[in-house]
């Protein structure tokens, strides 16, 4: 019961630091991989298959390369990363 009760809590606090760490990233201009892979896992399921979906179609590749991508199994190029730097700040996967 106790982890039940406290588990939401946990969740949307998890989700909150990942996004601060993702934006702190941002600010030093300083984006890896990892920093990458904290904001995604901070979003909401729907989300990260938006953002993924969005990235897969801008670099015209399969959806399973980049969610390898996303997860760290593979690394992305500088280039993929400031990319997905503006998408992300713009906002232009949400559109």
């Amino acid at each position: 019961m106790f982890y039940l009760e406290y588990s939401y809590f946990l969740c949307t606090f998890a989700r909150k630091v990942t996004k601060y760490f993702f934006f702190f990233f941002l600010k030093k201009k300083e984006l890896t991989n990892f920093g990458l892979q904290s904001y995604v896992k901070g979003l909401s399921s729907q989300d990260q298959i938006k953002l993924k979906t969005y990235v897969a179609l801008r670099f015209n590749k399969s959806y399973i390369t980049v969610n390898d991508k996303f997860t760290g199994r593979r690394q992305f190029t500088p280039a993929e990363l400031l990319a997905i730097q503006t998408i992300i700040t713009n906002e232009l996967w949400k559109q």
